[in-house]
């Protein structure tokens, strides 16, 4: 009997392990989730803890809208089949997902179900990993009562996964009322039990652009919290916008003013606010309102137990137009808020902010740019990074007027930490719209978006590691940095590589494994010359042992201009 050579075995082993459609893994300009008849919008993406995501969205497949889902590993493979599972029930029309992780590797999902015409009800689901559903089948009823919701919030509990998941609290605008929308809210357990359920604001007038973060505390360490939510108020009248917000503990209690204390009113004119938690039962709210003259700025307050900062604190200096604001905890009892802001070519660029738990501005008195590059940036989103970082993908006008995907990393200090112009997630033809964006294992971020490169609506995702890592996507200018694949790929022992370089300049390459942690040192920062340039890995760690079989990245710094590759190693 023959018996195969060990190479020839390792060769067989990672062809199966590696046996998936040629789609099926992250890819150039993103992976496709759903690419079927109909139009698919409105993705909601929720980190898995494991490097990969929950991706959510609304599908009109068929007859009535539903509301389907899929999971993407680390590697961007899917994991529950092409064009993903279907959530809601098939029955009626159903849509404005939302979802949170439930604290065990699952995802909990809520939506709105239209039995008749100008008649709503919540329903809600919990998937594990695999894809198996956990509370009734088509969902279970999480807007109890004469409930009519218009648009859902959620966020996880936090409880401490223990004999069950983590649960989830909805909130939700609510039009019972038959004329104007008023808030609740709903807490239900990871075995899908309601908890509790409680009436936000009543007040006269809309409600709107319900915002809602976790307030940190419970009556046990570790068991279920509760929320603070901000929102758009029109009680005063259909022209006067202000702000207002309500913390409900973890028993369901209202714990501020009833129905809502004041944070920015008399001023009329506000837009749509961004929320964070201070992690100390308080939370810091943003939004663009009136400045003086004809200029629209950003500013923010604290409310809760540790009082105001004095009234709204202007984040930079008012600019004719500051808009769309993304913010989140910087971890420190401060906040972190990037924003679209309009420039003199009226062109819009991306700014961020941080504020420390004083409400001192941190960045100077603009802000930090996110983004060097011509034409407009606009919708971003962030999650955290690693070590107070901050992940920001938008929609970037600079290739053509529809918009691509870009992404930018800056470190707790404000530096960007990629390229200047951004890391191009999705150049691909077509409009892309609706970013959601989730964080990964390694400090950066997955997204998915809304793309009309078929033609009709579609969902894809990117993934872009912590140090600026992407697969790939469409070539851009010639003079951009450029990283080719390395060779050969899968390797039993060792592997070479090219970049391009515009112009003479310093570059810097290491390797990473899976998890983010530097394993190899190929390049300090040196001088390399224009034009093409190699690299070779021997497949060893700085101190020259061998390393396991596995997935390795190997990252080149090239002035402002980085890239990443994935290698496969084969022992």
């Amino acid at each position: 009997m023959i018996r195969p050579r060990p190479l020839a075995r390792g060769v067989a082993l990672l062809a199966l392990a590696f046996a998936v459609p040629a789609w099926a893994q992250w890819q150039t300009n993103g992976v496709p989730v759903c690419v079927v008849t109909g139009n698919q919008t409105k993705p909601a993406c929720i980190a898995d803890g494991q490097g990969g995501a929950y991706i959510v969205w609304e599908d009109a497949r068929g007859t009535d809208p539903q509301v389907y889902a899929q999971h993407l590993d680390a590697l961007g493979t899917p994991q529950w089949g092409p064009n993903g599972i279907l959530v809601s029930s098939g029955f009626y029309p159903q849509y404005g997902p939302v979802a949170v992780g439930d604290g065990t590797g699952g995802v909990i999902i809520a939506w709105i179900l239209s039995l008749v015409p100008g008649a709503y009800e919540g329903r809600g689901q919990r998937f594990d990993a695999a894809g198996i559903a956990h509370w009734s089948a088509g969902g279970i009823a999480i807007t109890p009562g004469p409930a009519f919701p218009t648009k859902l919030a959620i966020i996880g509990d936090n409880k401490t996964p223990d004999v069950s998941p983590s649960g989830a609290i909805v909130a939700w605008t609510d039009i019972r009322g038959g004329v104007t929308t008023d808030i609740y809210i709903e807490a239900v357990s990871g075995n899908g039990v309601q908890r509790w359920g409680a009436a936000v604001c009543t007040a006269t007038g809309n409600q709107a652009d319900l915002r809602m973060v976790s307030d940190g505390s419970s009556n046990i360490h570790g068991q279920a919290q509760g929320a603070i939510l901000a929102w758009r108020d029109y009680r005063v009248s259909v022209s006067d916008e202000d702000i207002y917000a309500q913390r409900i503990n973890y028993q369901g209690l209202a714990q501020w003013t009833a129905d809502g204390a004041g944070i920015a009113t008399g001023v009329g004119g506000v837009l749509e606010p961004a929320l964070a938690p201070d992690g100390s039962q308080n939370a810091i709210v943003c939004w663009p309102g009136p400045a003086a003259g004809r200029a629209y700025g950003l500013y923010a307050d604290r409310i809760g137990s540790a009082g105001s900062w004095g009234g709204p604190i202007p984040l930079t200096t008012p600019n004719s137009s500051q808009a769309e604001p993304a913010a989140r905890s910087d971890l420190a009892g401060g906040l972190i808020v990037t924003w679209s802001q309009l420039t003199a070519s009226l062109t819009h660029d991306l700014y961020a902010q941080r504020l420390d738990a004083t409400g001192a501005a941190l960045w100077g008195t603009t802000g930090q740019l996110v983004c060097v590059s011509p034409n407009s940036e606009n919708s971003p989103v962030m999650v955290p990074g690693r070590s107070g970082a901050s992940a920001i993908a938008w929609i970037d006008s600079r290739n053509e007027a529809n918009g691509d995907v870009y992404a930018q990393l800056l470190d707790a200090n404000g530096a960007r930490q990629w390229s200047p112009g951004g890391v191009p997630l999705c150049r691909a033809a077509g409009v892309q719209a609706e970013l959601s964006a989730s964080v990964d294992t390694t400090g950066g971020t997955i997204v998915a978006w809304t793309d009309y490169r078929n033609g009709n609506a579609d969902i894809y995702a990117q993934r872009v590691t912590g140090w600026g890592g992407v697969v790939g996507v469409e070539p851009g200018a010639a003079n951009e940095f450029a990283l080719s694949a390395p060779f050969p790929n899968p390797s039993h022992a060792g592997l070479a590589l090219a970049f391009d370089l515009a112009a003479e300049g310093d570059v810097s390459a290491a390797v990473y494994d899976a998890s983010g942690r530097r394993v190899r040192t190929l390049l300090e920062s040196g001088a390399r010359p224009a034009g093409r340039n190699t690299l070779a890995w021997d497949g060893r760690d700085d101190g020259g042992s061998p390393l396991a079989s596995g997935i390795y990245w190997i990252a080149v710094r090239a002035g402002g201009e980085q890239g990443a590759r994935r290698a496969v190693i084969l022992r």
